[in-house]
């Protein structure tokens, strides 16, 4: 065998640190204190802990996300969107004349989460996913109806725009009250008449 494609390791030989094949260092009962992370064998394999790829989540059965009770902040989630949150989805997505796979391609995100999100469940614990789907959809799917996907401006000026028919409303009921008190000056009922001067 040769001892140049076997793998080296670290080891104690006479008081010093080497580096030697495995098998030598078995063989003399060296003390091993670190293997090799790259096999000389193998020239052109890189270890795992140097491969730079993306480790994808574990796709998980659709039947998983059914069956399985949904935990708390999915729970707490669920509980601020409208009851039955997943008909509206289906109907408006429908009225649209998208398919599921077609509505997902526009959102950007796997049919399966669509798939998922029309059950009633869903397959991430936060609001992403919903304010992808509601502009998209051109619909609110929340309880309190607050649209969370806006930009801080776009929240200032709705913010304003409301404030802004609050004082306009106001004014307005003013000015009918005011009215309805002078149209009753005028029209008399204000006149009080004694009936001694008769």
């Amino acid at each position: 065998m040769d001892p140049y494609s076997e793998n080296l390791v670290e080891a104690i030989e006479e008081g010093r640190i080497v580096k030697v094949p495995e098998s030598y260092a078995r063989r003399e009962g060296l003390v091993i204190l670190k293997k090799p992370e790259i096999p000389l064998n193998n020239p052109g394999t890189t270890p795992s802990f140097y491969s730079h790829t993306e480790k994808k989540e574990p796709k998980r059965p659709f039947t998983d996300y059914i069956s399985k009770k949904p935990d708390w902040r999915e729970q707490q989630v669920i509980s601020e969107l409208l009851d039955n949150f997943h008909w509206h989805i289906r109907l408006q997505r429908k009225r649209m004349g998208l398919t599921r796979k077609q509505f997902a391609k526009q959102i950007n995100e796997p049919e399966e989460k669509i798939k998922i999100l029309e059950t009633g469940r869903l397959p991430t614990k936060d609001f992403i996913l919903i304010n992808k789907i509601q502009k998209a959809l051109d619909i609110n799917l929340r309880k309190d109806g607050k649209e969370f996907d806006l930009s801080t401006q776009e929240i200032m000026e709705k913010a304003q725009e409301v404030e802004m028919e609050r004082i306009q409303q106001r004014r307005k009921t003013r000015s009918t009250e005011k009215a309805e008190e002078d149209y009753n000056e005028i029209s008399g009922s204000g006149i009080e008449i004694l009936e001694d001067e008769i």
